[in-house]
């Protein structure tokens, strides 16, 4: 299964956008006390556990986790826990006590709850997303309660995505996406310039050939179909929401050869640039 794949599976399955969440009591950031262990009753509640410094263990149900940076614990109601640091390595957690519904007809638990515990990919957007939720939580300002529930689905989302990624076993590690999401961002902000492969590629760190191989495995496209199609997606927004003619739209998104460009423009759409502008226009016209 491909990325997009994966995401779009994680969106079948995951009644995220239904899901309710509520504030309960206990949430903060703490560095352990030097002879800190965890040994609470059972939960009554939910409570996502999250280490940003220091080792330890965490032993849920019977089963021993390694804590240490970058480790998520979604602990779930009735879950027994125990917990210990390394005493020369103290643990620093974010802690959020909640509650969690899901309507009856919904997906079963299992499927829209992450796993009890979650390497997170990117440990500095996540522990900013759970710094904002725990400002939220703690500020209880107007509309408190509605920002709280979003800014938990957040946190969420990127716990099921680990899980989806896991499930549908995919070829790519973090970094390889993220090396690919960094050569789009630069091919949007410079559609109307020539291309250097040879520049994709440093700027991804990587070579001309890997990247191409890793680009097309992850998007489903090559490279030059990819900047095709970013440029004449980016033609058809200039040809119906401004002013410019079919000559103007061709050279801000870099073909100097008109003729070359309507090749390009009717073989994706069908039409050429100049019937899709008119006719976009006149619908318009008559709403």
């Amino acid at each position: 299964m491909d990325a997009k794949g994966v995401e779009e599976t994680m969106e079948k399955l995951y009644p995220v956008g239904r899901l309710t969440f509520r504030a309960a009591a206990g949430s903060g950031k703490a560095r352990c006390e030097p002879g800190w262990s965890w040994r609470p009753p059972p939960l009554p509640d939910y409570d996502l556990w999250y280490v940003m410094e220091g080792s330890g263990f965490v032993t849920i149900n019977g089963e021993r986790h390694e804590a240490r940076r970058g480790e998520c614990f979604l602990l779930r109601p009735g879950d027994r826990v125990e917990a210990e640091q390394e005493p020369e390595d103290r643990l620093l957690v974010l802690f959020l006590h909640f509650t969690a519904l899901v309507p009856e007809e919904e997906s079963p638990e299992a499927q829209w709850l992450p796993d009890r515990r979650t390497t997170v990919e990117d440990p500095y957007s996540f522990e900013h997303d759970f710094h904002r939720l725990l400002e939220c939580r703690e500020s209880q300002e107007a509309g408190w309660e509605e920002e709280f529930g979003l800014l938990l689905k957040l946190l969420w989302l990127q716990l099921l995505r680990v899980r989806a990624r896991k499930e549908g076993k995919p070829a790519f590690s973090y970094k390889q996406r993220q090396d690919v999401r960094r050569v789009i961002t630069y091919l949007r902000e410079h559609l109307g310039e020539p291309v250097d492969y040879r520049e994709l590629a440093r700027l991804a760190g990587l070579s001309p050939r890997y990247l191409s191989g890793l680009f097309k495995a992850q998007t489903g496209y090559s490279l030059k179909e990819y900047i095709t199609r970013l440029r004449m997606d980016r033609a058809k927004v200039l040809l119906t929401e401004t002013a410019m003619n079919v000559t103007q739209a061709a050279e801000a998104v870099g073909y100097s050869d008109l003729y070359f460009f309507s090749k390009l423009f009717k073989s994706l759409y069908g039409v050429p640039p100049s019937y899709y502008r008119r006719s976009v226009r006149q619908a318009a016209k008559h709403r």
